[in-house]
């Protein structure tokens, strides 16, 4: 071979021969990724060697040297490198989005052959190494089986799971006869529970205001009351009453007479509860024989309707209404732009309580079964949810467990259920929301009986004993905030005002403010799911779009449950995902903290104060930093045309709520100057500055009617040159006006003439989430506190003031705390407001607040003032008399008794970073004050793992002194504290300062040697306000805010998010005027179980 390979023709043809073997081994798949494997360990062998690996570097910079030395290439270069880098970018984050949508287009449709209920795939896990006896052999995607964490937890520490099938935790089939209409159940059920429900505008959602009054009811009577000799398609048309001499009804609907007495009859012979309840049914119903006239009026009132008093009454309630509405009812109001909003009519006229049957000569049958009968409580009737929801319960009690399952997660795995009746009777989603809201309620009585402001006495056990001395200690008054832990009430929202300023003060002032709302009826990937969920129907985009509103809101009507669970989860994801990652949409995110609100729609939003790493502060930085920095994240342009398809974006169209009383000013600030690029403006005051013979003022109404006058529909085309020519003025001139009308310092976007309408967005975030968005930076720390926190924290309207009313009350009557406490609570459960997603969140206990840091409050006021937790009654009275183990242990106790090595720690680091537990069992008995006072929203079992705010670190410090554990955090909570004013009360505001940012053993060595705590300060000074400093930021401005904040007028939210406020105001103008036309309704009490109404007074007190 060798002579033959001295032959250059030879050799030649060889190669070639070679190549093209090699080109067809290529071709393979397998050898490519082969051969690359083993060049590669090739290559790393030899890198292994320090001489070859230096070598290689050395001989690659001296080539790129010598490359470089040419011009041109250094320039292609350069080209290249930008254009590679952002191509990466864009097309990395178009993979980013894609697989965003991926992950969300699945639901909640993981079954746990456990427990049955349907979950999200991140949290399940594979069940096919497990082998139990009672998981089912269901399926759910990628032909698995699947248990979910909660259950494979349990399964591993050798536990049954309690809301498994091995506990007994399972559902009754339904039979064909119980298969009924709404009505038909009421007409059949045991018990009635009253409730004020109500469609809610565009979308067609359900709400529920007041609370539920739950009455039993004659079924007997009721199906005796039938028409006779009906098959089962013949329907009646029947009115539901409170009182058969009442016009109006609670609710009216056609029912199958037949279907109502098989239903009856099947409950009678087959339910457990309807046999200890005694019902009996006259079996020979069915056979007698009687004309159809004669059997609807021997036993029944019918109504027959007159349409002309009907439309009368009508015309009357519509006048009532166009008088009492603020805003101006013409529809030739050229105001007006909102042109068939949604496409579809709000709802306001079929409500739960507004009768259908209006015409001429119909026959209603009326009934009221529950008529003269006493409500009953709602804990007090063990099975009255089972008997006022029989087609959910098939008329039979829950299954009773071998490990006892609270109501709460009863409640949870009901609606999460692969089952999906209870998910999709919104009646008893509302029962559950309020059944728990009294149940925690009660609770706050029984807490607030354990508060104690000792004021320097030491209480023994001894003093516990006896009962008429505990009633005379426990007396601690707090009003109102005793309910600041019950979810969704105006003191939790006014605490979480309290930590967000806290949190501000320790991390400074946050950079963007920022919206998101929901777009069911317009996301795709939630019709699918909701398709899949309900009607195991697989839908494609072109049935998705073929479908009418109608048809969508159908869907979403059906399923409040996984409409909330997955806007929960998908606001999760997106932040995650995709806000926090490493593309860096809106910058570096540090923290975060966000709400989440609840539309006039029913629907959930979500408002978010974010901290940028790095980002230029307003008034530290320079305004080009500043609007450098705000340019690059923050658009106003028309929205693009990949997602403006999808859904109405950022474009404003005035509407009647626009109005600021009632003159022709849009309250939200549409139009929006046009500036030819993005600047910060100050006010301006010099208002005798002219142009000619014109003013400032007049030239700014000059600009404000041009800018009213381009019309929303108009096609501009106008740049900012040729409005100034327009205008007659120059470009200064123009400015300065746009200053003489502001009152504080603002940001202006660069807008052109056509964009005049269009809120500011962030382009991949509006269309990676596909609804509407509102972004803002924050100018700075006044503006955030006073207007931006304040629209975070804000609650129903007048809530607040009914609750403080209702303290004011309780306090001026002859009452015991118990008692006041209960009433507070009565007057918020007959007043508040729920939407069906907004009870699904209540019940599943989903976070309707997170931030990024946990929050712990410090109590500095001195021990005399400070409210304590005492044990529970039963364990101090086990407790020897002597002994002065009355309270529970608190956060100042846990500092004092922390270890040696943390003798230098102040009260505020030790509070911010360490967790200090106990190795005890818990239990109610040994249970932190701490926990208690702190206990806040839990997060769902769904999200615990991949959202929980601390992440766990296996390598922490920790330190153990008896049965403390002291373990230091990754990140510093936020603390709040008392903050005692100097001015006002200088000795404890020294004192304060002194707990707070110096270290002590005991309380009595915060003073030391001195007589004075001021003099102890003033010898401290720089070292408390160095320490002081890593806690406060820009705490004049916020102390300031704080103080001007009661004040704040709710018409000023409309400049923070004029996106979602507007949508909102469009909702709530449409149901108020639904509330009026329906009337008045009464409210209950749940302490005393009667009706506040004179309408409603057939409903006598129980004693």
């Amino acid at each position: 071979m060798k002579t033959i390979r001295q032959n250059v023709t030879y050799l030649r043809k060889e190669s070639e021969v070679n190549a093209r073997r090699m080109h067809k081994i290529r071709s393979k798949e397998m050898y490519r990724d082969r051969e690359r494997h083993v060049n590669k360990t090739y290559m790393q062998s030899l890198r292994a060697a320090r001489v070859f690996d230096q070598r290689e570097k050395l001989l690659n910079q001296q080539r790129m040297q010598q490359l470089r030395r040419n011009r041109q290439y250094t320039q292609k270069e350069s080209v290249a490198r930008s254009a590679n880098l952002a191509s990466r970018h864009t097309s990395s984050f178009e993979l980013l989005q894609k697989q965003f949508w991926q992950t969300i287009s699945v639901g909640p449709e993981y079954i746990c052959c456990m427990c049955d209920q349907l979950w999200y795939k991140q949290s399940v896990v594979s069940a096919e190494s497990l082998k139990t006896e009672h998981s089912s052999n269901l399926s759910s995607p990628e032909s698995k089986q699947w248990v979910c964490r909660t259950c494979n937890q349990y399964i591993h520490s050798g536990k049954i799971p309690p809301l498994s099938k091995a506990n007994n935790t399972t559902m009754p089939s339904i039979p064909p006869e119980l298969h009924l209409h709404s009505l038909e159940e009421r007409l059949v059920a045991l018990r009635t529970p009253f409730m004020q429900i109500r469609e809610l505008p565009r979308g067609r959602q359900m709400s529920m205001k007041g609370n539920v009054v739950n009455v039993p009811a004659d079924v007997t009577n009721t199906v005796k009351m039938l028409p006779k000799r009906m098959d089962e398609s013949h329907t009646i048309p029947v009115k539901f009453k409170r009182k058969l001499s009442y016009n109006h009804s609670v609710v009216s609907q056609n029912v199958r007479p037949k279907k109502v007495f098989d239903a009856a009859n099947w409950l009678v012979t087959n339910s457990q509860l309807y046999k200890e309840e005694g019902v009996t049914l006259l079996q020979t119903w069915p056979d007698t024989l009687q004309t159809m006239e004669q059997d609807w009026r021997e036993f029944v009132d019918i109504d027959g309707i007159d349409s002309t008093s009907i439309t009368n009454e009508q015309q009357q309630q519509n006048e009532l209404t166009d008088a009492e509405t603020e805003m101006e009812p013409d529809s030739d109001d050229e105001w007006t732009e909102v042109i068939n909003e949604d496409s579809q009519p709000s709802g306001s006229l079929d409500t739960m309580l507004t009768p259908e049957f209006t015409t001429e000569g119909s026959l209603a049958h009326c009934f009221a079964p529950s008529e003269g009968n006493h409500p009953l409580g709602l804990f007090q009737d063990k099975y009255c949810e089972e008997l006022a929801f029989p087609t959910l319960f098939c008329g039979q009690p829950r299954n009773k467990n071998n490990v006892k399952v609270h109501y709460s997660e009863v409640c949870k795995w009901e609606l999460r259920h692969k089952d999906r009746r209870f998910a999709k009777c919104v009646p008893n989603i509302f029962f559950k929301a309020k059944k728990l809201q009294i149940n925690q309620i009660q609770q706050k009585v029984t807490l607030s009986l354990r508060k104690k402001k000792l004021e320097g006495k030491k209480l023994t056990a001894k003093d516990f004993k006896d009962i008429q001395r505990v009633q005379e200690i426990l007396s601690l008054d707090e009003g109102f905030r005793v309910f600041r832990t019950l979810r969704g009430s105006p003191p939790y929202w006014e605490n979480a005002k309290k930590e967000l300023f806290a949190m501000i003060r320790q991390l400074g002032i946050p950079t963007w403010f920022m919206s998101f709302s929901a777009a069911e009826t317009q996301w795709v990937h939630l019709l699918k799911i909701l398709g899949r969920t309900l009607q195991n129907k697989e839908f494609t985009d072109s049935d998705i779009l073929n479908m009418t509103w109608q048809e969508k809101s159908d869907l979403i009507q059906s399923d409040p449950v996984t409409c909330s669970r997955h806007f929960d989860y998908s606001v999760h994801r997106f932040i995650s995902d995709v806000m926090q990652s490493s593309y860096h949409p809106v910058g570096h995110i540090i923290d975060y903290f966000y709400r989440v609100e609840f539309q006039q729609r029913g629907s959930p939003h979500i408002h978010m104060l974010a901290w940028i790493k790095d980002a230029p502060q307003y008034g530290s930085a320079t305004n080009e930093q500043v609007v450098s920095f705000v340019d690059k994240y923050v658009l106003c342009n028309k929205p693009p045309s990949s997602v403006n398809n999808s859904v109405k974006l950022q474009s404003h169209s005035h509407a009647k709520t626009c109005r600021k009383k009632r003159q022709g000013v849009c309250r939200f600030g549409f139009p929006l100057p046009p500036v030819p690029r993005t600047m910060i403006l100050t006010p301006a005051s010099d208002s005798n500055q002219e142009n000619g013979n014109e003013s400032i003022p007049v030239l700014y109404k000059r600009i404000k009617e041009y800018l009213d006058g381009l019309k929303l529909a108009d096609d501009v085309t106008t740049t900012f040159e040729e409005m100034l020519q327009i205008l007659d003025m120059t470009e200064d001139q123009y400015v300065h006006a746009i200053r003489w009308s502001l009152t504080a310092d603002k940001l202006f976007l660069k807008r052109s003439p056509s964009e005049i309408r269009v809120n500011a967005y962030n382009k991949p975030l509006l269309e990676t989430w596909k609804a509407n968005m509102d972004i803002q930076y924050v100018l700075d720390p006044y503006a955030c506190a006073m207007y931006i926190v304040s629209y975070i924290s804000k609650g129903q309207r007048g809530m607040s003031n009914l609750m403080q009313r209702a303290t004011k009350e309780a306090r001026d009557g002859n009452h015991d705390i118990k008692q006041r406490v209960r009433h507070i609570g009565n007057k918020f459960l007959n007043h508040v407001e729920l939407s069906a997603q907004e009870a699904v969140y209540l019940v599943l206990q989903m976070s309707l607040r997170k931030a990024t840091r946990q929050f712990v409050f410090i109590n500095t006021s001195p021990p005399e003032d400070r409210t304590v937790l005492l044990k529970p009654l039963k364990f101090i009275q086990e407790l020897p008399d002597d002994s002065t183990h009355v309270e529970c242990m608190g956060l100042i106790k846990k500092y004092a008794a922390r270890p040696k090595v943390l003798e230098n720690y102040c009260l505020a680091d030790f509070a911010a970073w360490f967790d200090v537990s106990t190795s005890k069992s818990k239990s109610i008995g040994t249970q932190d004050a701490d926990e208690i006072e702190n206990e806040d929203d839990p997060l769902t079992e769904e999200s615990a793992t991949e959202h929980s705010i601390e992440s766990e670190n296996e390598h922490a410090t920790c330190y153990t002194v008896g049965a403390l554990t002291f373990k230091k955090r990754n990140k510093a909570k936020i603390i709040r504290y008392v903050r005692f004013n100097e001015g006002k009360d200088p000795e404890k505001y020294y004192r304060e300062q002194l707990m707070l940012f110096v270290p002590w053993r005991y309380e009595t060595d915060i003073l030391s040697s001195f007589t004075s705590y001021q003099d102890r300060y003033n010898s401290l000074e720089m070292t408390i306000k160095e320490k002081e400093a890593e806690y406060n930021h820009n705490s004049d401005a916020l102390d300031s805010a704080l103080e001007s904040l009661e004040n704040t007028h709710e018409e000023l939210h409309s400049d923070i998010a004029p996106n979602s406020e507007h949508a909102n105001e469009q909702d709530r103008l449409e149901k108020q005027k639904t509330a009026k036309e329906d009337g008045p309704q009464g409210v209950y009490d749940i302490g005393q179980r009667h009706w506040h109404n004179s309408e409603q007074c057939e409903y006598r007190r129980v004693t």
